[in-house]
């Protein structure tokens, strides 16, 4: 599978997940759901009104493969908050840097005339997320069962160390110090 099919697989597996994410950030802050469209004309939207579902089946999907390295185009892309210069109303708003996106899902990006990335697939970027979680579970139980081991061979070791300092305080030479005394 070329790189330009394996995003946009990538891509088409992604697609409508994360805003349903964002929503619950937004809406945990205070906020409005933004879903690009002009809510003007319904009278304000909010997040628990709306959702985007997206067919998510076997039987629309070709060339599936397991995605591996979602953690580090996760790490790639930067997240901040910031106020919408065209939002009039100030909310803070929790996105991701256009660029950032392009450069590691360039298919998860809409790039206007300019060639400026105006808009970001956040539903693209959701899979990635949940994959990257799933990597660094795996991790962190590893991490678990090595910090166990370790914590049981240190504590053989300090029971072993007490066993040769009682030793070694009961050798006549040593006495209570730790220097040997000269006859």
């Amino acid at each position: 599978m070329n790189a330009n099919m394996h995003r946009r697989s990538i891509s088409l597996l992604s697609t409508g997940m994360i805003v349903g994410a964002l929503a619950l950030a937004n809406l945990a802050a205070g906020d409005e759901m933004n879903t690009g469209a002009d809510d003007s004309s319904r009278g304000g939207s909010s997040a628990a009104d709306e959702r985007i579902l997206v067919p998510s089946s076997d039987r629309f999907r070709d060339n599936m493969t397991e995605f591996h390295d979602a953690l580090q185009v996760i790490d790639r892309i930067r997240v901040v908050a910031y106020n919408d210069r065209r939002d009039v109303s100030g909310a803070r708003r929790v996105g991701f840097i256009g660029a950032d996106v392009a450069d590691v899902l360039p298919d998860a990006v809409t790039v206007d005339a300019t060639g400026e990335v105006s808009e970001v697939d956040h539903a693209a970027i959701l899979p990635l997320a949940v994959e990257s979680i799933r990597q660094l579970r795996a991790e962190n139980a590893a991490l678990r069962a090595d910090n166990a081991a370790l914590r049981y061979e240190i504590a053989i070791l300090r029971a072993r160390m007490a066993r040769m300092e009682t030793a070694l305080q009961q050798l006549p030479h040593c006495g209570n110090n730790d220097t040997p005394t000269e006859d």
